[in-house]
């Protein structure tokens, strides 16, 4: 089969590997849709390297076609569309006994650990599906859709560490892909003031479609001033940092009320650290919260939120490409010349 292999730092390779071989109480999908994000991109460069092995198959979000089903697996068959989760959780830290298994101690990750989802096949263990990483989705759902489940996930993971309460108000910075689903979340939960800063006015354009109430280019203006302003003098309940920028660190908490949260959500360069006034977080008692990955619970949540109609994602898929054509894919996205770049095998 035809697979997209990273062979270490600056050498990905579209070549021909042996077909997965699927055991009794496995599962083999045919990849329909991979979406691409900054990951990918980060991953390719040899800027994030943390478990990804050389000779890894990348691609972790995920749509497929069950293609065949091990003679011990009950509960699937040939034809059923499949939303993956990426991780899956070894079944006994405490994390994944306590429902946590986004931080899972000894989790195994698609496109790290085991080959990921930009091929032609892809084998799904018995343990994904033991440990509910495999979720069907609806067939009317399009490929492209059922793959944003993946990050859709971590967003409803993040909110329900950091929480989002009926009319608060919030300021998500950045207007990428995870910006506007984070928009989009914020709006279906009720938020009052939904305030978006991006830089070009497209995607504040696209945010404001989405749900955003404010949608402000960050440049040319104070920003805590503008939210402030915005805020009836307040500043927002919480504020999302959905692009890794260490600076914004700072500005989030500026814009964030007393008693407020910051979520940093987004992840930052490798060995990039952020200069932030630590008075903001002790005087105004504002709670900071991490969030990563998600688990088989959120995914299968984000599942239903997309089989529902509440999230669009047709708007958020710019580009669609070919395997062949990985490389001025993954070109896009590091350029962020679309909003969310999609692999159709």
């Amino acid at each position: 089969m035809r697979a997209v292999v990273f062979d270490g730092p600056g050498d990905l390779n579209l070549k021909e590997v042996p077909d997965p071989v699927m055991g009794h109480h496995d599962i083999l999908i045919a990849p329909t849709c991979t979406t691409l994000c900054g990951t990918d991109v980060r991953i390719v460069r040899g800027e994030k390297t943390s478990g990804i092995r050389k000779g890894i198959i990348l691609g972790h979000e995920i749509a497929g076609k069950v293609v065949g089903v091990g003679s011990g697996v009950t509960g699937w068959q040939e034809g059923d569309r499949v939303s993956v989760l990426p991780l899956i959780g070894c079944g006994r830290c405490t994390p994944c006994v306590t429902g946590n298994q986004q931080m899972c101690v000894h989790p195994e990750l698609f496109s790290y650990d085991l080959d990921g989802s930009l091929a032609d096949l892809m084998l799904i263990p018995e343990r994904a599906l033991a440990r509910g990483s495999v979720v069907r989705i609806n067939s009317s759902v399009p490929a492209p859709a059922a793959a944003l489940a993946e990050p859709l996930a971590c967003i409803l993971t993040g909110v329900a560490a950091c929480g989002l309460t009926l009319g608060e108000d919030v300021l998500i910075l950045g207007a990428g892909p995870i910006g506007l689903l984070w928009t989009q979340v914020a709006k279906a939960a009720g938020a009052n003031r939904i305030i978006v800063t991006n830089r070009g006015w497209e995607r504040r354009n696209l945010a404001l479609a989405m749900g955003a109430t404010h949608a402000i280019d960050p440049t040319d203006i104070d920003l805590a001033e503008a939210v402030h302003e915005l805020t009836d003098g307040n500043g927002v309940d919480l504020a999302v940092l959905a692009i890794g920028v260490p600076s914004l660190m700072n500005d989030a908490l500026r814009c964030t009320k007393n008693l407020g949260r910051v979520s940093a959500f987004a992840g930052f360069p490798k060995d990039s650290t952020a200069t932030i006034d630590a008075n903001l977080i002790h005087y105004n008692q504002i709670a900071v919260y991490g969030a990563s990955n998600s688990g088989p619970y959120h995914h299968r949540r984000a599942v239903q939120f997309i089989e529902s109609g509440v999230i669009d994602t047709a708007r958020l898929v710019t580009h669609n490409f070919g395997l062949d054509a990985i490389h001025r894919a993954l070109e896009v996205v590091a350029n962020r010349e679309g909003v969310k770049v999609a692999i159709t095998p």
